[in-house]
């Protein structure tokens, strides 16, 4: 059965942050024990769809309260880091250059 393509079972989600958040995020990392900074997001997105989307949400025990004004306060933020999609640069050659 070559050529089978595998079923993608995941979708990337990529985010970038600076360097002195990335900074934070590794002390945070250390401090209270976790693997790595993923392990970090994965935990964010988490806590977040349980606060938004509570529907889907299969655990039985409730959100604390914290947790959901610490969304809530966040959605009404401004946006905190700005980045510039980088733009290709328009090459000046002909085809007909040589």
């Amino acid at each position: 059965m070559r050529g089978k393509k595998k079923k993608i079972l995941t979708k990337k989600v990529y985010s970038r942050v600076t360097p002195e958040t990335y900074q934070r995020l590794n002390a945070i990392k250390a401090k209270y024990g976790f693997n790595s900074v993923y392990e970090i997001i994965q935990s964010l997105i988490h806590c977040f769809l349980r606060v938004a989307d509570p529907a889907s949400d299969t655990q039985t025990e409730p959100i604390p309260y914290d947790i959901e004004m610490m969304f809530e306060e966040m959605s009404e933020a401004e946006k905190h880091v700005e980045f510039e999609k980088p733009k290709r640069k328009i090459s000046n050659k002909s085809v007909n250059d040589e």
